[in-house]
Parts: structure tokens; sequence; C-alpha cells
């Protein structure tokens, strides 16, 4: 027996399948007549984007779903090893309608140079939530590898850092907190080198020239602050006893 599905439950079931499956449109539109006219005559159908820079045609496929997507909210899939092809950057600046990233890589280090990415280029101002696969390549979590993965030299970059001056305070729009490296009640980016051992330890993860740290502290404001002395940040006032004015 024959059984038809009417337009709404077929498009429900198109919505279901492009949010799973990376070249669903494509799949759709090459199918029938009759489906590639239903996903040309719908935009949110073309919201789902992946960007897979080992193919091809990344970039056409992104053109392609900016265009067919016209105004909606589109949620982007980046599938990458180390970093994000800086390509998608130049190619497609503009990320006001992006409301989701997930990153799809396989390590911690990508996972924290891909946030690097996206927060230095700007790609984060209007984003609801950037979601990541689980990642298990190291013993000690994210912490244990930011070293080799670029957030020293980012550190080093900040103004206020090498002028000494008083840390920006950590909102919830902190790349680090919607990436889930940090938690929303993280008051320091230097907290990504201490490592919580529970029973009021805490760890310095910091490594340079395959040494680790180490040291065990009992507070955590104190592990953070001993972090400090790792990069030369003194965010000291002197009272003015040094003559110059603050």
């Amino acid at each position: 027996m024959r059984v038809s599905l009417n337009n709404d439950v077929l498009l429900e079931i198109f919505k279901w399948f492009v949010a799973v499956d990376d070249d669903g449109p494509y799949k759709i539109f090459f199918l029938s007549k009759i489906w590639r006219q239903t996903v040309l005559g719908h935009p949110d159908l073309w919201s789902y984007v992946t960007v897979d820079t080992s193919r091809e045609d990344w970039q056409e496929r992104i053109h392609v779903a900016f265009l067919l997507s016209q105004s909606c909210p589109l949620h982007l899939r980046i599938r990458y090893q180390n970093k994000i092809h800086p390509d998608l950057f130049r190619f497609h600046p503009d990320f006001t309608r992006v409301r989701t990233i997930t990153l799809q890589t396989f390590s911690n280090t990508g996972l924290i140079s891909g946030l690097l990415d996206l927060y230095t280029n700007g790609a984060v101002t209007n984003i609801d939530k950037i979601e990541r696969p689980p990642v298990t390549d190291s013993p000690f979590g994210a912490v244990a590898i930011i070293y080799n993965i670029g957030i020293v030299e980012w550190l080093k970059a900040q103004e206020w850092l090498n002028m000494n001056d008083q840390e920006p305070p950590m909102t919830d729009s902190h790349p680090f907190i919607r990436g889930g490296i940090l938690p929303t009640k993280a008051r320091s980016v230097f907290e990504v080198f201490v490592e919580d051992r529970r029973r009021d330890k805490y760890c310095c993860n910091w490594a340079a020239n395959g040494q680790w740290c180490r040291r065990i502290f009992w507070q955590r404001s104190i592990a953070v602050a001993h972090a400090h002395i790792h990069l030369n940040y003194r965010p000291f006032t002197c009272h003015g006893k040094c003559g110059n004015e603050q």
C-alpha cells in the first residue's frame, strides 16, 4: 500500500533531517522534482551549515547556504583538526545571523584553538551558544595543554597584562565560558592553568619547555595569583610609592 505524507509532515521530517545530516538539503534537492521545489522554497532548510575545509567545495557550500537561507538564523558546524581555516573568516566575515556554532574537532588542542579563532576574528558577538563534542586526549583535561595552543601568546598580547592593569571582569559572553573551557563562576582567565583536585587542593598546570609547574595550593585564589608569576603579571598598585600617577 502506498502512503503519502501531507506537506506539513514532510516539511517537519526535512527540518529534522537537515539538522542531523551534513548534506541534508543537497540530498533532498536531488531526489525528486517536488522535493527540490520544497527545499528551494523553504529558507530554513538551509539554516544548518557544515564547514568542512577538507572538502574542496566548502566555500561554495557556505555561499549557497548563506544565499538560500535568506534571513533565517544560521547554525554552523565547523569541522577541523587543530585550527579553524582562516579563510572561513575572510570568505564570509558576516556572522550576524549565526546563532549557534558546533565545533567538531578531535582534541582539546583543537577545541581551545578554535575558540581563540572565533574570539579573535569577532565571530562570537551574536552567538547564543557554542557547542563542542567530548574530547579525551589529555588525562588532565583542557588545562593540561594550554601552553601548546596559543593561550599564552594571546595573554601576552593583552594590553592590560603588559601594563600590569587589573584583568577585565569575566562575563558569561567570554569564549572560554561559552565554550565550556571555564565554568560560569570563573573570575579570571588564569583559571585555565588551575586544576581542581578536590579536597581543597588546586594544582598549577603551567607548562613550559616540557616542564610542568605542578605546585599545589589550598585556595583557588592563591593558585591563580601564582599563575600570574609565570607571565610576570603583577596587577598591584603601589599606593603612590613609585611616584607615578595612576
